[in-house]
């Protein structure tokens, strides 16, 4: 299972630098059975998360598998 969170970044942000550890805040948008169904759904999710973004920032949604699931 993967949670989908979106990031919520600086425009002036480099994608590459927006991380969990340097976004303004991480918004939970649910959840996907495999990676996969995360980037069919990434439409969708970027609308969701587009609303709760302040102007000002952008959203980089990442798909990372749950940690109790981790190897």
């Amino acid at each position: 299972m993967f949670d989908i969170i979106a990031l919520v970044c600086a425009l002036g942000m480099n994608p590459s630098e927006c991380q969990p550890p340097t976004a303004l805040r991480q918004i939970y948008l649910g959840t996907a059975p495999n990676e996969l169904r995360c980037a069919i759904d990434m439409e969708e999710h970027l609308a969701q998360a587009a609303n709760m973004v302040p102007k000002g920032y952008w959203p980089k949604l990442i798909c990372p598998r749950r940690e109790e699931e981790k190897l």
